[in-house]
């Protein structure tokens, strides 16, 4: 851990002089260590986090200014949201949910930093990368199940933003990563809330949750 904090402290250093030609070799490593990139960038208390928070939050960035490397980074990083969901024993189940909330918004603010607001994001029409990324880390059949799916609403809202954006510029900011949370309640809500009690209404089968 005292070498990817190492890394992640020295690239943040480099501000917009991190070369381009690290970004994807970047992503790779943030994937690798994505339960600690998870954890840090959902957490609200700063005192004992084994990576800076700031620091993490300009390397993820500037890799974010390559539409691949985002896109493979983000692809990683919903595979420890789920996981992070389907931990057995958890005391507090509805802190899994929060923090995957506070885990979306944080990959969403610096993807905006990366690129800008809508009138000036420069990611492409089409939203292409190749998902058989070897470094994703082999997990269990009900994880990966939330995890692909997770993905499909992931890459929806991501394809929707960059339509939008072609047309009319007029994408609004609370629908960007609607079908990824909504995606993540249903699988949190599938494992910890059969009954719909925390929400106040039934489970709805996957993919039918009222928005």
């Amino acid at each position: 851990m005292a070498v990817f904090n190492n890394v992640i402290g020295r690239f943040a250093e480099a501000g917009d002089d991190f070369p381009a030609s690290l970004r994807e070799p970047m992503a790779n490593i943030l994937v690798n260590h994505g339960d600690t990139v998870h954890q840090v960038a959902s957490s609200v208390d700063m005192r004992s986090l084994p990576v800076g928070q700031n620091d993490l939050h300009e390397v993820i960035k500037q890799v974010s200014k390559d539409q691949s490397s985002y896109g493979a980074l983000n692809y990683g990083i919903n595979q420890a949201m789920v996981s992070d969901i389907h931990e057995a024993g958890q005391e507090h189940p509805t802190d899994s949910l929060l923090r995957a909330g506070r885990t979306v918004g944080f990959l969403e603010e610096a993807r905006t930093a990366a690129v800008g607001p809508a009138e000036t994001a420069a990611f492409d029409q089409k939203w292409m990368f190749d998902t058989a990324i070897g470094y994703i880390p082999v997990v269990s059949g009900e994880v990966q199940s939330g995890f692909d799916y997770m993905v499909e609403k992931w890459l929806a809202d991501e394809q929707k933003q960059i339509d939008q954006e072609h047309s009319d510029k007029s994408y609004e900011a609370h629908k960007k990563r609607n079908g990824q949370l909504m995606a993540l309640t249903e699988e949190w809500m599938k494992l910890h809330d059969k009954d719909g009690g925390t929400f106040g209404r039934p489970r709805q089968e996957r993919g039918r949750l009222s928005t």
